[in-house]
């Protein structure tokens, strides 16, 4: 219950049903997949310090810090500006994917370091992991964020004639603030 409240932005109502579970007369111990879930909820409201104690409950009582949990952290710690410490966590990773890559990738682009945001992009394709579209919205952030004009309408151009992927508002709204910023949204548009 607590993953599908995360994972259908009722983020309140997750860590609500958590504390539930972790009363006294409620014995019922979280696992890794409920913490990953729990992390994501904390992750969309901007609750640091909720995702800081899940961190150290973790420690506390004895729970492993998997990849997936990591990757949970990393995307909390970067929207929340602790981009040192999700960096981090990503180097500690034993196997990189395409969640975590685009986690950096946003964290990166939205924490005012759009040019390492293109080096997280360009090291996943090195390392032959393809982006999904949360990838292609965190990248195109990145652009957006350095004014890069050309390089962001070539990577938006290749969601579908490379990836074979479709993109949605979001890639388009990027797109149009990207071009309008610059200028040139109007010899785009033909």
């Amino acid at each position: 219950m607590i993953a599908c409240y995360a994972q259908n932005s009722r983020p309140k109502e997750a860590i609500e049903l958590f504390n539930e579970m972790r009363k006294r007369n409620v014995s019922v111990q979280p696992d890794e997949m409920t913490l990953v879930s729990i992390i994501s909820a904390c992750s969309q409201l901007g609750d640091l310090r909720f995702g800081v104690w899940i961190e150290s409950f973790m420690r506390q009582v004895g729970i492993d810090m998997d990849d997936y949990l990591a990757t949970a952290l990393i995307d909390l710690y970067a929207k929340c500006g602790c981009i040192d410490k999700a960096n981090e966590l990503f180097h500690g990773l034993k196997n990189k994917d395409v969640l975590a890559y685009s986690a950096m990738i946003l964290g990166f682009g939205i924490n005012g370091k759009p040019l390492d945001s293109i080096r997280s992009f360009e090291e996943m394709e090195d390392a032959k992991i393809s982006p999904n579209l949360v990838t292609f919205t965190a990248i195109l952030t990145a652009y957006n964020h350095a004014g890069l004009v050309k390089e962001g309408y070539r990577c938006f151009t290749s969601i579908s004639s490379e990836h074979k992927l479709v993109p949605s508002s979001d890639h388009y709204g990027i797109m149009v603030d990207l071009l309008g910023c610059a200028g040139r949204l109007c010899e785009h548009m033909s």
